[in-house]
């Protein structure tokens, strides 16, 4: 097997794996850079820079909702666990290429629209939302959570993966006292960080005695 058959191979192995809608292959040609950088810049993944003074640059931001790598769920994966070091977490090798080889699995499932655009489950998610907006600070608890009308502890499991923690709205709070009176100044305002710069979009300000 030649080089090239290897790495088709290879590829092939990793398409029917993967199972996009479509495979790339680059040539490195100037034509196909310009034409995948319009793509990233129509799909909002890339902003040009000014042209004068940074020519052909591009700015990549980080997704809003992209997260840190969380310690307890980080695993260096070896043969041996003592190759791990210390403090990581370890996973054999075999075990995390079949735990992968199903993630990835469920992902091509994913795209064929899974349970999620089943009729109750939509109702479900359509509850939640609605009950969310009439939450100033959304959920508080799980405990919250099954109060949503159609909400049982099974499906709180069921679609524990899909739950976030995280939002691009945010509040900020303020406080001070004055030293001779003691009254307190309060001043609090939601922020979304989806814009550049954050645009608030609460501001409260008032004196407590």
């Amino acid at each position: 097997m030649t080089g090239r058959e290897k790495l088709m191979a290879w590829v092939e192995e990793v398409r029917a794996l993967c199972q996009p809608k479509s495979v790339h292959l680059c040539a490195g040609s100037r034509e196909e850079y310009d034409g995948l950088m319009a793509g990233m810049v129509q799909a909002g993944s890339a902003t040009p820079l000014i042209r004068k003074l940074r020519p052909g640059c591009y700015l990549f931001r980080s997704d809003p909702s992209d997260v840190a790598r969380v310690e307890e769920r980080t695993f260096v994966s070896t043969d041996r666990q003592e190759d791990a070091g210390a403090n990581n977490n370890w996973l054999p090798r075999t075990q995390t290429r079949h735990m992968l080889t199903e993630l990835f699995d469920y992902a091509s499932l994913g795209r064929k629209y899974d349970a999620l655009a089943a009729a109750d489950t939509r109702q479900l998610a359509e509850s939640i939302v609605a009950e969310r907006l009439g939450r100033l600070y959304g959920f508080q608890s799980i405990a919250e959570l099954l109060k949503v009308s159609g909400m049982t502890v099974e499906k709180v499991q069921s679609i524990a993966g899909l739950l976030t923690v995280r939002s691009n709205l945010f509040t900020v709070r303020c406080y001070a006292t004055a030293d001779i009176s003691g009254a307190m100044m309060q001043s609090e305002c939601v922020l979304d960080r989806s814009e550049t710069p954050c645009k608030v979009l609460y501001w409260y300000q008032g004196a407590n005695y």
